[in-house]
C-alpha cells in the first residue's frame, strides 16, 4: 500500500512498509523533507510549490545512514543543506563524509568532516548538533556548530558549572 504528500506541484509516493519520511528543518516558511536518506526536498507550503535536491552522489549500503541539517545563509541569501554521509565502524565508531549543497548552485560539495550527532538544528545562521566523543570510561558531549555563511564549524563553549566537573555520560560494557 502507497502513501503520497501532495506539494502542489506534484506528489511524492513511497511504500508504507519500508520507507520513512521526516522533516529535517524549516526556516522562513520553507520545510525540507527527506524521504529514506536519498530523496530530499525543499517545500513551500504557501506556493505549494517543491524542488527535488539532486543526488549528492553517495551511493546508500547496509551500515550506513545519512543525517541532514537545513538552514538559511543570510549573507548570500542562499538556502542550504548540510548531509552528513555516516557508516558504522569498529566498536559502534563512526566515519562521516560531509557535504554541503547551496539552493542557488543546485549542486553539492565536499566540505571538512566531523564526528555526527543527531540532525542539525538552524539558528542564527549556523547549524548545530550535540556531538559524543569517547573520554575514556565515559562519553562526553559538545555542541558543534557550522556557520551557514562561512562553511566552517565551532565549538559552543559550556556553561561555568559553578566548580562542578562538566557532565559526562558515563558507559559501563554490558
Amino acid at each position: 500500500m502507497a502513501a503520497s504528500v501532495s506539494l502542489g506541484v506534484g506528489s511524492l509516493v513511497w511504500a508504507e512498509d519500508s520507507d520513512t519520511a521526516w522533516i529535517v528543518g524549516s526556516c522562513n516558511g520553507l520545510i525540507c523533507i527527506a524521504i529514506e536518506e536519498y530523496d530530499i526536498f525543499i517545500w513551500n507550503p504557501f506556493s505549494r510549490k517543491s524542488k527535488r535536491l539532486p543526488n549528492s552522489g553517495r551511493r546508500m549500503w547496509y551500515g550506513c545512514f545519512m543525517i541532514y541539517g537545513f538552514g538559511y545563509d543570510d549573507s548570500t541569501d542562499d538556502y542550504k543543506i548540510v548531509g552528513i554521509y555516516c557508516v558504522v565502524g569498529n566498536v559502534g565508531l563512526y566515519e562521516t563524509e560531509v557535504k554541503i549543497y547551496t539552493l542557488r548552485t543546485d549542486f553539492w560539495k565536499r566540505i571538512q568532516d566531523f564526528p555526527h550527532g543527531n540532525s542539525g538544528k538552524y539558528a542564527n545562521g549556523a547549524l548545530y548538533w550535540a556531538v559524543s566523543f569517547d573520554a575514556g570510561s565515559s562519553y562526553s558531549w559538545v555542541i558543534v556548530s557550522f556557520d551557514l555563511a562561512k562553511e566552517i564549524y565551532g565549538e559552543v563553549a559550556q556553561p561555568n558549572y559553578g566548580g562542578c566537573p562538566q557532565p559526562v555520560l558515563k558507559w559501563k560494557p554490558i
